[in-house]
């Protein structure tokens, strides 16, 4: 890390700084992070030591060999500071709220397994999901392609003849490749609906109108979801399946998800979202982690219902828009993407309210979806 450009980007016209003034430097060093992001050594630190206090670091003063101590913010701290400025922000309402993913899944590919030549693919996908009170649902799926993840699996695959990859395996007239061919868009459209939340639809006032602190929005959680997981023996709104049963922080993890990245909750409510993530139970803070597209962000981990899984959410530090949720290999097996790695993320594009409104093709309705293909 060079020291001296960080009292540079800090302090560009004072060569010898007071002390005074590396006090008042510690608040500014968040507001000049788009020239220092603060990324490469503190996520380092962050995440071998999970570190939730400041970090104070050495900086030699030009001149006269002496030493002054600037503070690094903590993970928490820009933590605070980020759902602080969110919670700031003027979102008003207009025709559609948007959401743009891009879905990223890794996972073996079917080949002579005994023989070792399985190999990981990956594979790539464009959702969009238009909704709001004026105009009706819709979305948009764009398979984009599959490869091989790594340069060993693409040894991999050259040794097996190279076959022609469709999600993880080479039957490219199945149902799901044959229905949206790589490269092309279907439309599904619908009629306008309240908003689903984990199993559970709420209505603009009901979304608009949940608590904006951390406690009184994980009470609400808890109270107001336990019923819907309850009555259908796993998510809300779906048989009973044979699924792990979700604890209170599960489903906290998951409605809270849902909340920053698939609704249009409140900022208030959305800032009061990464605290209580934050404060869940095992979560843990690291700042700079990057996600499948290589967007550094804030990242709040946790272990996953599934051994060996943890799940992460990383916020962007600028806005506090949620960047990614990804689901980590920590104990990988041979045929699966390398520890540490992610085996799925859903990486969020674009979020939020637009005057925009989707342009379906031509005679595609509910009822026509065989000419909701463009």
């Amino acid at each position: 890390m060079d020291t001296f450009r960080i009292i540079g980007d800090v302090m560009p016209d004072v060569p010898a700084p007071a002390q005074e003034t590396v006090a008042a430097a510690r608040a500014g060093m968040l507001r000049a992070r788009r020239r220092f992001p603060l990324r490469t050594g503190i996520a380092v630190a962050a995440a071998a030591t999970v570190a939730v206090i400041g970090t104070a670091v050495a900086v030699p003063r030009p001149g006269d060999g002496t030493a002054v101590t600037a503070a690094v913010p903590s993970p928490g701290e820009v933590l605070g500071e980020v759902a602080d400025r969110l919670a700031r922000r003027e979102e008003p309402e207009r025709v559609s709220w948007r959401v743009e993913t891009e879905l990223v899944d890794r996972s073996p590919f079917t080949g002579d397994v005994l023989a070792g030549d399985a190999f990981t693919v990956e594979n790539r996908s464009i959702e969009v999901r238009w909704a709001g009170p004026y105009g009706a649902t819709v979305t948009q799926a764009t398979p984009i392609g599959a490869g091989p993840f790594t340069a060993a699996d693409r040894a991999k695959w050259r040794k097996m003849g190279s076959p022609r990859i469709c999600g993880t395996d080479s039957e490219c007239g199945n149902d799901q490749y044959d229905r949206i061919p790589y490269g092309r868009t279907r439309y599904t459209p619908g009629p306008p609906a309240d908003y689903d939340v984990f199993g559970l639809r709420l209505g603009m006032r009901e979304l608009r109108g949940l608590p904006r602190d951390p406690k009184g929005l994980r009470t609400e959680i808890v109270s107001r979801w336990a019923p819907v997981l309850e009555s259908a023996g796993g998510r809300g709104g779906e048989a009973p399946a044979p699924v792990p049963t979700f604890s209170q922080d599960d489903v906290v993890w998951q409605v809270g998800w849902e909340l920053l990245a698939e609704v249009p909750a409140t900022p208030e409510t959305r800032a009061a979202v990464l605290r209580m993530l934050a404060a869940t139970p095992g979560a843990r803070l690291a700042d700079g982690l990057r996600d499948a597209a290589g967007r550094a962000g804030l990242a709040i981990t946790r272990a996953s219902m599934a051994p060996g899984l943890e799940t992460r959410i990383l916020i962007d530090r600028d806005t506090g828009d949620p960047l990614a949720s990804e689901l980590v290999d920590t104990a990988a097996g041979p045929q699966d993407p390398p520890a540490g790695s992610a085996y799925s993320s859903r990486l969020v594009r674009r979020i939020g309210w637009t005057d925009e409104v989707p342009v379906l093709p031509e005679g595609c309705t509910a009822q026509r979806d065989d000419l909701c293909l463009r």
